[in-house]
């Protein structure tokens, strides 16, 4: 008997022990994959609000170069509407050329054809 009782106590006692690691581990592996959960969530959540990110990126980089290409039609209109006005000027500033040209040369005919006849002809020795 006494050995017996004594190592039945021991087997007991042990057994006691390991079903008590056994549940400290089970509860160590919930709080693991309980992690896990809540990781594979956080992360899912991150990549969600990556996701949205980039397409609100891609979005406002579309928006952007749209409005650009809306600036460079601009600036290739009013270029070519800056050069039609050079050119306009131009020709007004020729027409004006010419025509003070045409008025000073009327003007000086004019004069000429009224100054007296005696004037004409001192001019003219």
């Amino acid at each position: 008997g006494g050995g017996e009782e004594r190592l039945r106590r021991q087997v007991e006692a042990l057994s006691a022990e390991l079903d008590a690691q056994c549940e400290v581990s089970r509860r160590l592996e919930e709080e693991v994959e309980e992690g896990r959960r809540c990781e594979g969530a956080a992360v899912a959540r991150l990549r969600a609000r990556l996701s949205r990110a980039e397409e609100e990126a891609a979005a406002e980089r579309r928006r952007l170069l749209a409005q650009l290409d809306r600036q460079k039609k601009e600036i290739t209109l009013l270029g070519s509407e800056l050069g039609r006005a050079r050119r306009e000027a131009d020709r007004s500033r020729r027409k004006l050329q010419q025509a003070d040209g045409q008025a000073k040369t009327a003007h000086r005919r004019s004069a000429a054809a009224t100054r007296p006849a005696a004037s004409r002809e001192v001019s003219r020795a």
